[in-house]
Formats: structure tokens, sequence, C-alpha cells
């Protein structure tokens, strides 16, 4: 009788099958990740409530003006959070010298101490130091994190480092960001973080998951902790696509929106003011609310061109760092008729076929999560958000989307739930 070789025999399909069938009796082949009750019960409590604004773009607004007051509140007092730059740090595959802020936790305000990370990652054309990131880092200092916030991809302080691609790639933006988080480890010290957390709103919520996917599928994985993205687009070419109907929609009032006494209504009743609601405004304000939105997309869109334009494209005067600010002021484009479509096509058109392929879906990376670490991964969202309008959370097309780890608020625009003050409430629980 002719022997069977023991390799051969230890991986015959009908071995492999038989072991599955007896693993699966007691391991679970999926699994999802659980909210806590106490997160459940938050989430209960707050779509209950009425919404603040009667639409999407006031909830928006407000959530633009008012979520640093709502952090500030949270942790009051004078801020320790003193972003330090990484310097004179070169990345391999990206960013050089710099490209990131972050301030570890202390005791006596020098001496280190093992405490978790938490990688702040913001939306899109934000440049890490903004108001809001800042309150929100500091809320998570002041709870002895170590907090880390690093520029989207797409900010003008990202593009004048010289990234060896344009903004637009995921694959290419999560490795490099990966890189920075590992950079901040050694940094900080590998003794000195307990744990690797990451928090990302809008683009910075769908490349935090692409980050997290990229980093499960290391030999090495750093990220030990949880993931929560908030208000991650569904689908960058459909978000895209959303926002330049939106401008089209609404350029020819973003002068009247504009103006003085519109914006010093909304500085006046919103600004810092997590407890605003839409009573307080007046009618012009409230209608200028969707061509605002609007507006802040385009212009930001125009002044992440301007930088392309003279640190990516223009060499004259190649700068290893900043260049001249008046460089990008020569080749800023003119706002009116700029569109997220146009700027893919003339000016980064080398990612157009990213932004139309699976990479540019969420689901795409949260599918290659494994059901363990698809257990760290939160997302929440509005179902009037604006980047998402007409999708839906497939559970069918990813198991990361059911009902276990995705929590879909009744309203709250987009991020502007986040200005609520019962927000803070969910990071208490969830971190």
């Amino acid at each position: 009788m002719r022997r069977i070789p023991l390799v051969t025999r230890l991986h015959s399909p009908e071995l492999m099958n038989f072991i599955l069938l007896i693993l699966s009796l007691f391991v679970p082949l999926t699994a999802q990740a659980q909210w806590t009750p106490a997160e459940r019960n938050w989430f209960v409590s707050f779509s209950e409530r009425p919404a603040r604004f009667a639409d999407a773009y006031g909830s928006t607004v407000w959530g633009v003006l008012a979520a640093d007051g709502m952090f500030r509140s949270a942790a009051p007092g004078n801020s320790p959070f003193v972003p330090t730059l990484l310097e004179n740090a070169r990345y391999r595959t990206g960013w050089i010298e710099g490209n990131s802020s972050f301030q570890s936790a202390d005791v006596d305000g020098n001496k280190k101490i093992r405490a978790p990370l938490i990688i702040l990652l913001p939306g899109i054309f934000m440049d890490g130091e903004s108001a809001e990131t800042i309150a929100l880092a500091n809320y998570f200092y002041k709870r002895g994190y170590h907090v880390a916030s690093l520029p989207n991809p797409w900010s003008p302080r990202a593009i004048r480092h010289k990234p060896r691609r344009k903004p637009g790639d995921l694959t290419f933006e999560s490795r490099v960001t990966l890189e920075l988080i590992r950079s901040i480890v050694e940094k900080i010290g590998a003794d000195k973080v307990s744990t690797v957390s990451l928090l990302g709103e809008s683009y910075g919520a769908i490349l935090s998951t692409a980050v997290f996917a990229t980093d499960q599928s290391d030999l090495r994985p750093i990220i030990n902790g949880k993931v929560m993205g908030i208000s991650p687009p569904l689908n960058l070419r459909d978000g895209a696509s959303r926002l330049d109907e939106g401008i089209e929609k609404n350029e020819g009032r973003f002068g009247e929106c504009g103006s003085l006494p519109v914006v010093w209504t909304l500085f006046r009743k919103i600004l810092g003011r997590p407890n605003a609601v839409q009573s307080e405004l007046g009618e012009r304000a409230l209608n200028c609310m969707e061509p605002l939105v609007f507006r802040v997309f385009r212009d930001s869109l125009a002044d992440s061109v301007a930088a392309i334009k003279s640190s990516l494209i223009n060499e004259a005067g190649n700068s290893e760092f900043l260049p001249d600010p008046s460089a990008e002021a020569r080749v800023a484009p003119r706002k009116t008729g700029l569109r997220f479509g146009k700027v893919f096509d003339t000016i980064v058109p080398e990612n157009k076929p990213l932004l139309r392929s699976p990479i540019g879906d969420l689901s795409y990376w949260a599918n290659q999560l494994s059901p363990e670490s698809r257990e760290r991964l939160r997302i929440i969202s509005a179902s009037d958000d604006l980047l998402n309008v007409g999708k839906t959370w497939s559970t069918d097309e990813s198991p990361a989307f059911s009902k276990e780890n995705l929590f879909l608020l009744p309203w709250g625009g987009h991020l502007g739930f986040m200005a609520d003050p019962d927000f803070v409430k969910l990071l208490d629980i969830a971190y």
C-alpha cells in the first residue's frame, strides 16, 4: 500500500474541513464589535432627543463653530497641551520633518509616564492644529493620554512638506500615517505607551480605518487599542460628487451668505456655544447655513490646490520645507467654478482611477479586518450626513457595518453632533 506523506495528509481538504468543523463548535468564525451597555444607553438617550437644528446644514455649522467650546468645557482650565513637532525625521514613504503634533502625558511636567496613546486624524483640509482638534487633544491629555494630532493629507500643511504622491491615494496615505505613528511611539518611548488608539473625523475616519487595516496586516501590528471613525464618507467618489453638487447649487449665494452681518450673527450666537439652539438665530442666518457649508469646502479646496501647485508641481525655488507663502498666492486657482471633479481631472489625475476603485470605499478597508480586529472598530455617523445622501449602510456589503459597531444617529449632519455636550459622555465611556 502506498504511504501518503505526512505533509500531504495534513493539508488534505477533508482534514482541513474537519478541523474547521470542530473549531466552529467552540470558536465563532465571525465576530462583531460589541457596544457596551453604557454605550448603548448613550445612543438610545441621544437618539430620542429632538434635533437642535432643523436640517443637516444647521447641525454641521453648529458642529464647526461650537465643538471646541464643548471640549474646553469638558476639560476646563488652561490647556497644558502644547504641540511638539517631530523634528529632523525623514520618512521613507512620504512626508518629511514635523508632520505631527504630540504631547506626552506626564506627572510633574517633564517625566513621561506609561499611558495610552491616542492618534487624532482630522477631517479633509484640516492641519491637526485647529481649535477643535487642540481642544479635543487637551480633553484626552487631561485624562492622562499621550496625544498626537496628524495633519490631513489634503491640508496645505501636509502638502508643503512635499509628500512623494499627491493627496487622494488612501493606500499610500495609510502607510505614511502608520509610519508616523510608529515614529511617535518611538519618540515617546515604547515602554511608555500602553495602548495605541485612533480617532478619525470625516476623511480622517475612512483614513483611520485604512490605517487600522494596514497595521493589522503587518507582522508587528502596533494599534492595539480602539479605533473610532466619526462621520466617515461611505465612498470618496460619491462624497466628492455630493460636494460638487452642493457647490454648484449654492455658489451664487456665497457672497451674500459670507457677508459681515450673517457671519457676525453666527459667531455671536454659536461660536464656542455647544448649547446654542436654532431659535436664537434670525431667518437670514438660518437660510445661509447650506451655502456656508459648501463655501467652506470650496475655499478650502482652493487653498490645497494652491499648495499642490506650489509645492508639488511648480518646482521653482524648490525648498525642502515650507515654500514662500507668496508662491501659493501666485498660483492660487480661481475659486468660482472650482470643483472636486475638476481637481481630480487636472491637478491630481493620477489618483482619479483610485477614487473610482474599491480603495475609495469605507467597506473595502473594514472588510480587510479580521473578526478579532473588527471588534475594536467603532463607527458613528448621522442618517442626515450630507456626504452620504442616498447611501445606505449595507450590512450585506460589510459585516463591519452592523448594529454591533455602528451608531447611526437620527440627526447631527456632518460631524455636527460632536458639538453636543452629551457627545463627550460617549468619549468618557468609550475611552
